[in-house]
C-alpha cells in the first residue's frame, strides 16, 4: 500500500486557484467517498435551511482539533484553535450587522 503526505498548504494553494466551489462538495481518497458537504443555498429569510453554514465547518473542525489538543496539546494546535474561534466571532459579528441593517437571511448586499 503505497502512502501519500499531506500538506495542507499546498491544498490551500491549489484551492485558492480553483474557482470557487459550488454548494456540494466532496473528497474521495483511494476511490472511497470519505467526505460530502451539502453548503446552505438561498438566504434564510426566503429559503428553508437546506445546508450547512461556514460556521457549522468551523465548529466541527474546532472540536475535533480540541479533542486532539487535550490528548496532545501543543501550542500550535492551541494557536489554531484560538483562529477558529476568531473566524467564528467575525462571522458572528457579520451577521449581527446585517440583522442591523434588516438584510440577514437575504442576498441582499
Amino acid at each position: 500500500m503505497e502512502t501519500t503526505k499531506y500538506n495542507a498548504l499546498e491544498e490551500l494553494h491549489n484551492e485558492l486557484n480553483r474557482d470557487t466551489p459550488g454548494d456540494e462538495v466532496s473528497l474521495n481518497i483511494g476511490g472511497k467517498e470519505v467526505l460530502k458537504i451539502k453548503f446552505q443555498t438561498g438566504g434564510t429569510a426566503t429559503t428553508e435551511r437546506n445546508g450547512v453554514f461556514i460556521e457549522d465547518l468551523l465548529i466541527v473542525a474546532y472540536a475535533k482539533l480540541a479533542g486532539y489538543n487535550r490528548e496532545l496539546p501543543c501550542r500550535e494546535n492551541s494557536v489554531a484553535l484560538t483562529k477558529i474561534e476568531e473566524a467564528i466571532m467575525w462571522l458572528a459579528n457579520r451577521k449581527a450587522e446585517r440583522e442591523a441593517r434588516g438584510v440577514y437571511g437575504t442576498e441582499k448586499r
